[in-house]
């Protein structure tokens, strides 16, 4: 499974926030105006230039993306997007890799050996977290194998596979 988001397809993610903060639980506006702007995978933003920025500011554009200790200030969002993207990109946000397949082929080499040696046959492990025909045993190590399998699978946003990280702080 190759898992790779086109600049059309991040595009396509984006969405308008009237407080960006809030959207991704980010306490850095507290105590501020609301930033507004734009959201991509629902945790990358570029936002929009607010009446109360430095006129310096205004100036330069309507849009304003600050990765690490870069910004940019334009009125042209597709190039932010563009810098937006090739940061995701590189810090892995919805680049697929081989690893991903192996740590699931695995997993799922897992499961079926286990369901074997518990003599059993069950669907997916997540439908059996409660089940009563089991044993505790059974259903404790059903539940760490599905926070593990959890941790491994790609996310699916808006129809496409994607790879979420946090960003870092």
């Amino acid at each position: 499974m190759e898992i790779k988001l086109t600049l059309e397809q991040f595009q396509a993610t984006r969405r308008y926030s009237e407080d960006i903060g809030a959207a991704i639980a980010d306490a850095r506006w507290e105590g501020k105006p609301p930033a507004k702007g734009y959201l991509y995978l629902d945790v990358l933003y570029i936002e929009e230039v607010q009446p109360h920025w430095p006129d310096a500011a205004k100036a330069q554009g309507k849009w304003d993306l600050l990765i690490g200790r870069d910004e940019w200030i334009t009125d042209d969002l597709e190039t932010l997007e563009r810098k937006l993207y090739d940061f995701a990109a590189s810090e892995g946000y919805f680049e697929g890799n081989d690893s991903i397949d192996t740590e699931l082929n695995s997993l799922t080499s897992e499961y079926e050996a286990w369901n074997k040696a518990q003599g059993l046959n069950l669907g997916s492990a997540d439908e059996h977290l409660f089940d009563e025909n089991l044993t505790a045993e059974q259903r404790k190590w059903l539940r760490d194998f599905s926070q593990r399998w959890e941790g491994a699978s790609p996310v699916l946003h808006n129809g496409v596979f994607v790879r979420q990280r946090d960003l870092p702080r």
